[in-house]
């Protein structure tokens, strides 16, 4: 099976890859084709990579090979705190070197894969050869999709019942995929999220959560240490990315050979490798790059290194890493574990830490959206609507057309009032002051996030829900402080 495996005494992580060849291995790479590593998009794994890897532009040219992360699909590591975007660059670094992979194109799609190969081709640059990144993110999450996450989480990962679970999935699906997105892409992608990442399986749900919410921004030293040719493919329609921030990295890699240039993909969503118009797009512009690549024809070299000489690189990274982050207790971690190259801070690393010892508490008894054969219970599709969530447009339209000219005139003047005297009371104690639609979240937001999401528990949740007002039952969203300015119910 193509499993590859990292054991040390801080850390245990097995990483899924496949490969575009016959019997899904290494052994069958032809050594006249470059190699290209397919990094997949947030909350997916490789099965979502078929576009590229059915594409004959690039299947017919290349030896693709594309890796799932440590906590997404079918790769497995241990629970940690300590795990962030630098581990899982150090993850990819072993991997190639543990294959006897030559140096590499990267090909990495959205938030982590992206920031996971700028990281690798900062500190590991023998190893990439090029670098196209697919809607790239903003220094840190943008205020609102902060907020956002961090409620979905709690919806996703703490479900009453099925029609709460289906809500919170169709809600992720409509940011990352948009509102015109067929029924058959979205079924699947919400079964994929059933079969894959359950309430039962919630710590590897958080554990991703963490990388996205917790980040730092790259500093001007580590961007300066990337000098491979870079291609940027950002999507204009999707408001969690905007191409402002794509534009500002371009310009922030001021030691790209040629300059990094970014190419705009009109109308695309958010996940734009998964709908197959945007996607032949995409793998397009990707071999238009490549084959512009100077040193794309020289024959691969396949060559295993030894043991003692990839654990001495590893420590020449170590200590680069060290001296980017001004941090020399860096260079004195075990070089043979990937969680070494972990950057977050002592107090992230405890929160995050207590946050996953919480949720792994009574894990496997939560909810599951499985039926008794292993399977989603129903197509999203076939789903009943008559649930609290799904408020149909003609109830509405009903309970106007039962009044008056004058009485709907009286009903809309106290909405509008009610909902002045909710902003101005949101205003005076400042609750809501920081969320923008715009601009990244600050160090204290995100400090505040997480101080809530590690309150978050089973038993939190069910208070929350089950309590109100009466004593009967209040549906309510898992929040003690903010709303969510973007979700609709």
């Amino acid at each position: 099976m193509p499993y590859i495996d990292f054991v040390s005494k801080e850390d245990r992580v097995s990483l899924w890859y496949i490969t575009n060849t016959r019997m899904g291995g290494i052994g069958d790479f032809d050594p006249a084709r470059p190699v290209v590593v397919m990094l997949h998009p947030l909350f997916l794994d490789v099965t979502w990579l078929t576009t590229q890897f059915e594409d004959p532009r690039l299947s017919r040219r290349y030896n693709i090979i594309a890796f799932d992360m440590r906590s997404c699909g079918k790769s497995s590591s241990r629970p940690s705190g300590a795990h962030d975007t630098w581990v899982d660059a150090a993850d990819l670094a072993f991997a190639l070197q543990a294959l006897g992979l030559p140096p590499a194109h990267f090909f990495a799609v959205e938030n982590l894969s992206v920031n996971a190969a700028l990281r690798l081709a900062a500190i590991f640059p023998e190893l990439c050869l090029s670098l196209t990144l697919i809607n790239v993110p903003p220094p840190t999450e943008l205020e609102w999709v902060f907020e956002t996450y961090g409620e979905l989480l709690n919806l996703w990962c703490h479900p009453q019942d099925l029609d709460e679970y289906d809500h919170a999935l169709l809600e992720l699906s409509n940011y990352l995929l948009g509102k015109d997105s067929t029924p058959e892409l979205q079924d699947d992608l919400i079964a994929f999220w059933s079969l894959t990442c359950p309430p039962w399986r919630r710590t590897r749900v958080y554990e991703t959560m963490h990388c996205v919410l917790n980040r730092t921004p790259l500093s001007e030293a580590v961007l300066a240490c990337i000098t491979q040719p870079t291609l940027i493919i950002q999507s204009d329609k999707t408001a969690i990315n905007p191409i402002k921030y794509a534009e500002g990295l371009a310009r922030s890699l001021v030691n790209v050979e040629g300059k990094a240039r970014v190419h705009t993909i009109k109308g695309s969503p958010e996940y734009v490798t998964l709908v197959p118009t945007c996607a032949s797009i995409v793998n397009r512009v990707f071999a238009e790059f490549l084959s512009r690549q100077t040193h794309m024809y020289l024959p691969a070299m396949f060559q295993i290194e030894a043991a003692d000489v990839r654990r001495e690189r590893a420590q020449e990274a170590l200590e680069k890493l060290a001296d980017l982050m001004e941090e020399p207790s860096i260079a004195l971690r075990d070089p043979g574990s990937p969680l070494s190259f972990s950057c977050v801070s002592p107090e992230v690393l405890q929160s995050q830490a207590d946050v996953l010892r919480r949720q792994m508490v009574d894990e496997h008894a939560a909810f599951s959206p499985l039926g008794m054969d292993g399977r989603p219970c129903r197509r999203f599709s076939e789903r009943f609507t008559d649930h609290w969530f799904q408020a149909d447009k003609d109830d509405d339209d009903l309970t106007a057309k039962n009044l008056n000219k004058e009485e709907q005139l009286k009903a809309l003047e106290n909405l509008v009032t009610q909902t002045e005297y909710q902003s101005s009371s949101t205003a005076k104690d400042g609750s809501y002051d920081y969320l923008s639609a715009t601009e990244p979240v600050s160090s204290e937001v995100a400090r505040t996030g997480r101080l809530r999401r590690s309150t978050i528990s089973k038993h939190v949740v069910e208070k929350a829900t089950i309590g109100g007002s009466g004593g009967g039952f209040a549906p309510t969203l898992i929040s003690n402080t903010l709303q969510m300015s973007r979700l609709r119910f």
